[in-house]
């Protein structure tokens, strides 16, 4: 399905316009005699931000004043090329300047109304995917009964029944050991593969725990534990009983009708040449009744085997250690809350991290919507250091579980960016192709009937 985004123009008077594309050279637009121009050497109204300082405008420049932007144009001598343009999929031009396109249709990776084991075999969160030690790849979009698929690539996998990992559902919310999701995996040798769970303390579930007796969000309490495969894959269990497995979670205790509360789903785990481990966290809400807020933290760890390790970006350094609230004295719960980063421009996008060898910068991908509200569906954005990214711009326009307006109609979530040439044994990195992975409700069989799909992207170097 061909996907033709569509950008808001930048609003400009049209004979100002017209009159700038019409201009040559002279001190035109009496801008004094010393005065900066813009190079627009294909007259689209953009420039790619090189200036000539002059008393008369040189040809092919302009004055601001004339211009719809001073920066952005990311080819200067096609006008059909600049911020905001219409783009055309899959035709290797990056129409719009944002630094991606679709490159192809949709395409199906797992149909649940004929792959499934079970009624419950879903992918349930973003795909996860490492090379094992028989040099296989293996994905996961776990489930709390967790599966994986198996193939020579990611180009070709087959969904394997083996039930890698369990849940333990521990009816005591300081154990961290209730429903247990895979929600990270990360292997350096294919035979030890380090998973991230998502631990969701479901009250509902446990008498005394919730007024109600079916899911809510409000008695959803979230952590996140360790576990650990010694057999390539094959089973997972935690290295430590529970709950010295802790990772991560927010400095309060469970309170049932308070939810939804905790530490969520972590994005891809990415290691970088500094010896860290790294992965951008979830965290909803606070101490108060009515604190539902919620970001997306940062931390890492320099060893994926110790639970204690990971450390949380706090706003000047990575100082911040998460505490159980159960077994740990905090006596002051701001400061082991672990704040947000660049919440303006990413918001609380967390479902993928991975770092882009062709553009040299990292890459975040997540569901949500646009600055302004408009748009919903699938985000990326940029950056050069983990912490300050550039505004997130829509990758798929897709309906989100809080966006559709008819319950029967289908929605979206959980996208994930993987790439099939990852130079990577754990596909922490992308090249300048790769493909985004999520999963689609279709609404039909009490919520289970959920495939997950892929679209391909291409990546452009500005």
């Amino acid at each position: 399905m061909r996907n033709v985004r569509r950008f808001k123009q930048f609003a400009l008077p049209a004979a100002s316009l017209f009159l700038c594309m019409s201009c040559g050279g002279g001190n035109q637009g009496g801008e004094g005699p010393q005065s900066t121009w813009y190079k627009d050497a294909d007259r689209d109204g953009f420039s790619d931000g090189a200036t000539v300082i002059a008393a008369n405008q040189p040809a092919g420049y302009y004055p601001a004043s004339k211009l719809a932007a001073t920066t952005g144009d990311c080819d200067d001598a096609d006008a059909s090329v600049h911020p905001g343009a219409i783009e055309v999929d899959a035709d290797g031009v990056d129409q719009d300047c944002n630094g991606f396109e679709i490159r192809g249709p949709e395409e199906v990776v797992f149909d649940w109304s004929v792959d499934r084991c079970e009624d419950l075999d879903i992918p349930d969160l973003p795909a996860r995917a490492f090379l094992d030690r028989s040099g296989q790849v293996q994905l996961i979009s776990s489930h709390s009964t967790a599966r994986r698929f198996l193939g020579p690539d990611l180009n070709d996998l087959t969904h394997d029944c083996t039930v890698v990992m369990t849940s333990h559902h521990d009816p005591d919310p300081g154990m961290f050991n209730d429903a247990e999701w895979i929600g990270a995996t990360y292997t350096e040798d294919g035979e030890t593969i380090y998973a991230i769970i998502h631990n969701e303390y479901q009250g509902w579930t446990h008498p005394g725990q919730c007024s109600m007796p079916f899911w809510s969000a409000n008695c959803w309490y979230n952590g996140l534990t360790l576990a650990v495969s010694t057999d390539a894959g094959n089973s997972y269990g935690h290295p430590l009983a529970p709950p010295l497995h802790h990772v991560a979670g927010t400095p309060w205790q469970y309170v049932p009708d308070r939810g939804p509360r905790g530490i969520f789903h972590p994005s891809s785990v990415l290691k970088r040449g500094d010896g860290y481990y790294y992965a951008i966290v979830h965290r909803v809400g606070g101490g108060a009744p009515d604190d539902t807020s919620q970001w997306a933290c940062l931390m890492r760890t320099p060893d994926l085997g110790d639970p204690d390790a990971w450390r949380f970006w706090n706003g000047s350094a990575f100082g911040g250690q998460f505490v159980n609230p159960y077994t740990d004295a905090v006596t002051d719960p701001t400061a082991r809350d672990c704040p947000p980063i660049d919440r303006d421009d990413i918001s609380d996008m967390t479902q993928s991290l991975t770092y882009s060898e062709y553009l040299g910068k990292f890459i975040l991908v997540g569901s949500g919507s646009s600055v302004d509200g408009s748009k919903h569906g699938f985000f990326i954005s940029f950056s050069d250091d983990m912490i300050d990214w550039t505004t997130r711009e829509l990758l798929l326009e897709r309906a989100l579980p809080w966006t559709v307006q008819d319950p029967a109609e289908a929605h979206y979530l959980y996208p994930s960016l993987l790439d099939p040439d990852s130079t990577s044994r754990s596909f922490d990195t992308v090249g300048n192709t790769a493909y985004v992975y999520y999963t689609r409700n279709n609404r039909a069989a009490g919520d289970l009937d959920r495939d997950m799909l892929r679209v391909p992207v291409e990546l452009f170097r500005h």
